[in-house]
Protein backbone atom coordinates (compact mmCIF):
# COMPACT_ATOMS: atom_id res chain seq x y z
CA UNK A 1 0.00 0.00 0.00
CA UNK A 2 1.45 3.09 -1.39
CA UNK A 3 0.80 6.10 0.92
CA UNK A 4 2.06 9.80 0.95
CA UNK A 5 2.30 12.76 3.35
CA UNK A 6 2.78 15.87 1.65
CA UNK A 7 3.90 18.97 3.69
CA UNK A 8 3.08 22.83 3.37
CA UNK A 9 4.95 25.19 5.28
CA UNK A 10 4.16 28.78 6.26
CA UNK A 11 5.63 31.97 5.22
CA UNK A 12 8.59 31.62 7.33
CA UNK A 13 7.92 28.27 8.89
CA UNK A 14 9.61 26.01 6.41
CA UNK A 15 9.56 22.00 6.67
CA UNK A 16 12.77 22.00 8.73
CA UNK A 17 11.14 23.54 11.67
CA UNK A 18 10.27 22.12 14.55
CA UNK A 19 6.68 20.85 13.97
CA UNK A 20 7.47 19.50 10.48
CA UNK A 21 10.86 18.54 11.21
CA UNK A 22 9.52 15.82 13.97
CA UNK A 23 6.37 15.15 11.94
CA UNK A 24 8.08 13.96 9.00
CA UNK A 25 10.39 11.71 10.93
CA UNK A 26 7.06 10.02 12.04
CA UNK A 27 5.64 9.90 9.16
CA UNK A 28 8.46 8.50 7.45
CA UNK A 29 8.91 5.58 9.67
CA UNK A 30 4.86 4.61 8.99
CA UNK A 31 5.96 4.10 5.68
CA UNK A 32 4.56 7.08 3.94
CA UNK A 33 6.19 8.92 1.08
CA UNK A 34 7.03 12.66 1.65
CA UNK A 35 6.65 15.55 -0.37
CA UNK A 36 7.62 19.26 0.89
CA UNK A 37 6.50 22.44 -0.18
CA UNK A 38 8.16 25.20 -0.12
CA UNK A 39 7.57 28.73 -1.57
CA UNK A 40 9.35 31.07 -3.27
CA UNK A 41 9.26 34.74 -1.98
CA UNK A 42 5.95 36.69 -2.94
CA UNK A 43 6.52 38.86 -5.60
CA UNK A 44 6.02 42.61 -4.52
CA UNK A 45 3.51 44.00 -6.76
CA UNK A 46 1.24 41.09 -6.45
CA UNK A 47 -1.38 40.94 -3.40
CA UNK A 48 -1.59 38.17 -0.87
CA UNK A 49 -4.36 36.15 -2.74
CA UNK A 50 -2.41 36.70 -6.15
CA UNK A 51 0.32 35.62 -4.65
CA UNK A 52 -1.04 32.70 -3.33
CA UNK A 53 -3.24 31.85 -6.78
CA UNK A 54 0.28 32.15 -8.68
CA UNK A 55 1.84 29.46 -5.96
CA UNK A 56 -1.35 26.87 -6.11
CA UNK A 57 -1.01 27.26 -10.33
CA UNK A 58 2.96 26.79 -9.99
CA UNK A 59 1.96 23.55 -7.74
CA UNK A 60 -0.57 22.07 -10.08
CA UNK A 61 1.55 22.96 -13.17
CA UNK A 62 3.91 20.76 -11.21
CA UNK A 63 1.45 17.58 -10.49
CA UNK A 64 0.15 17.71 -13.90
CA UNK A 65 2.18 14.51 -14.74
CA UNK A 66 1.96 13.04 -11.09
CA UNK A 67 -0.21 9.83 -10.75
CA UNK A 68 -2.06 10.54 -7.27
CA UNK A 69 -3.81 7.16 -8.06
CA UNK A 70 -0.74 5.14 -7.05
CA UNK A 71 -1.34 6.24 -3.59
CA UNK A 72 -3.85 4.56 -1.26
CA UNK A 73 -3.46 7.29 1.04
CA UNK A 74 -2.72 10.95 0.64
CA UNK A 75 -2.36 13.32 3.54
CA UNK A 76 -2.04 17.15 3.36
CA UNK A 77 -0.18 18.41 6.44
CA UNK A 78 -0.44 22.17 6.35
CA UNK A 79 0.76 25.16 8.76
CA UNK A 80 -0.28 28.58 8.71
CA UNK A 81 -0.17 30.14 4.89
CA UNK A 82 -0.07 26.42 3.96
CA UNK A 83 -3.38 25.48 5.52
CA UNK A 84 -4.97 28.00 2.69
CA UNK A 85 -3.14 26.70 -0.63
CA UNK A 86 -3.53 23.30 1.15
CA UNK A 87 -7.45 23.75 1.02
CA UNK A 88 -7.14 24.97 -2.41
CA UNK A 89 -5.28 22.03 -3.86
CA UNK A 90 -7.13 19.48 -1.44
CA UNK A 91 -10.25 20.56 -3.63
CA UNK A 92 -8.68 19.67 -6.81
CA UNK A 93 -8.02 15.70 -6.00
CA UNK A 94 -9.38 13.08 -4.39
CA UNK A 95 -8.65 11.15 -1.70
CA UNK A 96 -6.88 13.63 0.24
CA UNK A 97 -6.96 14.42 3.68
CA UNK A 98 -5.87 16.99 6.06
CA UNK A 99 -4.31 17.82 8.88
CA UNK A 100 -4.27 21.69 9.34
CA UNK A 101 -1.96 23.06 12.09
CA UNK A 102 -2.41 26.77 12.87
CA UNK A 103 -4.86 27.77 10.40
CA UNK A 104 -5.62 31.38 9.27
CA UNK A 105 -8.89 32.47 9.22
CA UNK A 106 -8.56 32.68 5.23
CA UNK A 107 -8.73 28.32 6.00
CA UNK A 108 -12.04 28.41 7.14
CA UNK A 109 -13.83 27.34 3.87
CA UNK A 110 -11.52 24.50 3.40
CA UNK A 111 -12.23 23.20 6.83
CA UNK A 112 -14.85 20.98 6.54
CA UNK A 113 -16.07 17.40 7.16
CA UNK A 114 -16.83 17.11 3.64
CA UNK A 115 -13.42 17.81 2.48
CA UNK A 116 -12.13 15.32 4.88
CA UNK A 117 -10.41 17.56 7.33
CA UNK A 118 -8.81 15.21 9.84
CA UNK A 119 -7.62 17.84 12.86
CA UNK A 120 -7.39 20.86 13.31
CA UNK A 121 -4.26 21.85 16.39
CA UNK A 122 -3.79 25.79 16.79
CA UNK A 123 -2.94 27.74 20.17
CA UNK A 124 -4.88 29.79 21.58
CA UNK A 125 -2.98 32.64 21.87
CA UNK A 126 -2.16 32.51 17.66
CA UNK A 127 -2.65 36.16 16.86
CA UNK A 128 -4.04 35.71 13.28
CA UNK A 129 -7.38 33.50 14.50
CA UNK A 130 -9.62 33.97 17.00
CA UNK A 131 -9.13 30.50 19.03
CA UNK A 132 -13.13 31.09 19.78
CA UNK A 133 -13.72 31.62 16.07
CA UNK A 134 -11.90 28.24 15.22
CA UNK A 135 -13.59 26.36 18.25
CA UNK A 136 -16.94 26.71 17.42
CA UNK A 137 -16.37 26.39 13.51
CA UNK A 138 -14.67 22.62 14.09
CA UNK A 139 -17.90 22.01 16.49
CA UNK A 140 -20.06 22.95 13.60
CA UNK A 141 -18.63 21.60 11.12
CA UNK A 142 -17.56 18.22 13.29
CA UNK A 143 -14.07 18.42 13.11
CA UNK A 144 -11.81 16.90 15.96
CA UNK A 145 -9.48 19.45 17.41
CA UNK A 146 -6.82 20.46 19.86
CA UNK A 147 -6.13 23.64 21.43
CA UNK A 148 -2.94 24.37 23.33
CA UNK A 149 -3.63 27.03 25.72
CA UNK A 150 -1.24 29.65 25.52
CA UNK A 151 0.20 28.41 22.57
CA UNK A 152 1.13 31.37 19.53
CA UNK A 153 1.13 30.91 15.99
CA UNK A 154 4.04 28.45 16.36
CA UNK A 155 2.52 26.40 18.69
CA UNK A 156 5.23 27.72 21.54
CA UNK A 157 4.75 29.40 24.56
CA UNK A 158 7.41 30.89 26.79
CA UNK A 159 8.49 27.70 28.49
CA UNK A 160 10.38 25.35 27.06
CA UNK A 161 9.10 21.78 28.54
CA UNK A 162 5.75 22.82 27.55
CA UNK A 163 6.58 23.81 23.88
CA UNK A 164 8.24 20.31 24.40
CA UNK A 165 4.93 18.60 25.53
CA UNK A 166 2.76 20.28 22.95
CA UNK A 167 5.69 19.15 19.81
CA UNK A 168 4.83 15.72 21.74
CA UNK A 169 1.01 15.97 22.03
CA UNK A 170 0.98 17.40 18.57
CA UNK A 171 2.83 14.33 16.77
CA UNK A 172 0.55 11.98 19.16
CA UNK A 173 -2.55 13.61 17.88
CA UNK A 174 -1.38 13.63 14.25
CA UNK A 175 -0.26 9.90 13.72
CA UNK A 176 -2.29 8.00 16.16
CA UNK A 177 -4.69 6.04 13.38
CA UNK A 178 -1.83 5.60 11.01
Amino acid sequence: MKRMAVFFGGFGYTTEKPLFYYLIKEYRKLGYEIMKIEYRIPIKDLSLDEWILLLVDDIRREWKNFDFSEYEEIIFISKSIGTRIAGMLGSQYSKIKHIFLTPLKETLPFIRRDTQTELVLYGTSDPYISSDTLKMHCEQENIPYIAFKNANHSLETGDLNETLDIIKQMIKACTWRK
